[in-house]
């Protein structure tokens, strides 16, 4: 991957490509948000909500990364969005606008698979329920009769679709390639035996039946060994191997805007105090929130906020309720507040919204407080560090990098410190050339477990300068390392 990017390629125009594909998905999600904000309160709970997810600083950093979050959050959004249509009024589009979502949802990450519980207990709501299900596949002469036709027929394109849909993603093939050796048989198998020997079992009879392509079977066994294995984390001003139930609740309050946060308690308020006349998509959308946060609090990988990433247009779905209700009763001005105040405090953070915590943490430069990795430095600052460098006539520095580019692509003359996470690059512990400038990031700083606390005596020390918030600049005439014999 290294020689692709940086070597054989422009890493540049690569990622330039790759991103701007994000960038897509980003004005799709804002296409399905307000579609479904329209459907429930008309063109302005759909600029609200287009406002709101615009100045959501989550959503944003992550709609121009190239990962798996945020074309997740967008397939989990679009299966809700057609699930509700179905559930209101069930069509063969929005039957086969929900498969195809649903599918999506399960290529973007194996964790779509919690989906289908899900789907089918709104489905049984709906199959129990008994207010009129229109349809124009099926006649109500028979209500109860029509009702399980219709069940059974979401199901069953679902399921068709889904299918249909993993094995053209894998080309046809049950194995990853011509060989017929080349069957995938993952060294975490014996793991998630023990860890989910129910589900390891059944995933194992399908691989052996060949219902699923070899490689998305067993892609998924070890998602699910490496989902129990524990991992460097920091909250709260503290490092360590391990998780905690807190820490995803944490995340959330601290790197959610305020005002998006106010509106989101106050809507589940008042779901809460008109809970009969609620709304299907409002139990959907708490639905989806529940599940996936849920998922995260036995989550053994507390390492992002973005690992609940899929939560946040619901959250917006649900602070549309309270705008709404500041609408109607004649405070126009008021909900046009509070879109306000997302706006500038996601401008306070701009152009970095990575590295962004609301008001009531400190704002950025105080992140460093609760969180860090992804959270905080996730080793996007090479080219500041270079500008930096450049503005300072400093010719090269002493470098402790948390990130996979290469520093030597973007012209950085350094000298690479222990911490240093560039594929091919990892060296022993070695003495810093001083005097002379040491670069640090942030998340090398304060999870010592990444560099076993070489770096621990400099959080008693103030930076010289901070780029950005990830990136810590010291002046070093002395070392900071016990000294051999000490």
């Amino acid at each position: 991957a290294a020689e692709f990017l940086y070597r054989d390629n422009d890493a540049r125009e690569v990622l330039a490509q790759s991103r701007f594909m994000m960038l897509l998905l980003g004005l799709v999600l804002a296409a399905f948000l307000y579609l479904w904000a329209m459907d429930i309160g008309g063109f302005r709970m759909g600029l609200f909500a287009l406002g709101l997810y615009l100045f959501e600083p989550n959503m944003f950093a992550h709609a121009r990364l190239v990962t798996t979050d945020f074309g997740f959050a967008l397939s989990v959004f679009a299966t809700a969005y057609f699930l509700w249509r179905v559930l209101g009024h069930m069509t063969l589009a929005n039957t086969l606008g929900f498969a195809l979502a649903m599918t999506c949802a399960l290529l973007s990450k194996f964790s779509g698979v919690l989906l289908a519980p899900f789907v089918c207990v709104f489905l049984g709501w709906r199959f129990c329920s008994s207010s009129l299900w229109t349809s124009t596949l099926f006649h109500d002469a028979n209500r109860f009769l029509a009702k399980g036709l219709k069940t059974t027929a979401i199901i069953f394109i679902a399921l068709t679709v889904a299918v249909v849909g993993i094995w053209a993603a894998y080309g046809w093939h049950y194995l990853p390639s011509a060989d017929e050796n080349s069957d995938l048989v993952f060294k975490t198998l014996e793991r998630s035996r023990q860890v989910a020997p129910l589900v390891s079992s059944l995933v194992e009879s399908m691989d052996r039946l060949q219902l699923l392509p070899n490689a998305f079977s067993q892609g998924f066994l070890s998602i699910v060994a490496s989902s129990s294995v524990e991992r460097e984390t920091y909250m709260l001003g503290l490092s360590g191997v391990g998780s905690s139930i807190f820490y995803f609740p944490l995340a959330f309050l601290v790197k959610t805007p305020v005002a998006l946060l106010l509106l989101f308690f106050v809507g589940v308020v008042l779901m809460c105090a008109k809970w009969k006349n609620l709304m299907r998509y409002e139990y959907i959308c708490l639905g989806v929130i529940a599940l996936f946060f849920g998922t995260a609090l036995s989550s053994k990988l507390n390492i992002g906020v973005r690992h609940i990433l899929v939560v946040y247009p619901f959250v917006i779905m649900i602070a549309l309720g309270p705008l709404q209700k500041l609408w109607l009763k004649g405070h126009k001005h008021w909900a046009v507040v509070f879109v306000l105040l997302a706006g500038l405090e996601f401008g306070v953070s701009y152009p970095h919204p990575l590295s962004f915590f609301n008001a009531v943490a400190g704002g950025p430069s105080s992140g460093h407080h609760y969180l860090a990795d992804s959270n905080l430095d996730w080793g996007q600052d090479l080219p500041a560090l270079k500008a930096w460098m450049d503005k300072n006539k400093v010719e090269s520095l002493n470098l402790s990098y948390f990130g996979s580019a290469e520093p030597s692509y973007y012209k950085i003359n350094a000298h690479y410190m222990p911490g240093i996470r560039v594929d091919g690059l990892e060296k022993p512990l070695a003495p810093a050339k001083i005097p002379g400038w040491l670069a640090l990031s942030a998340t090398n700083l304060l999870v010592e477990e990444y560099t076993d606390g070489f770096y621990a005596p400099l959080k008693n020390r103030k930076p010289d300068h901070i780029l950005n918030h990830t990136i810590y600049l010291y002046w070093i005439e002395q070392p900071w390392w016990p000294m051999h014999g000490e």
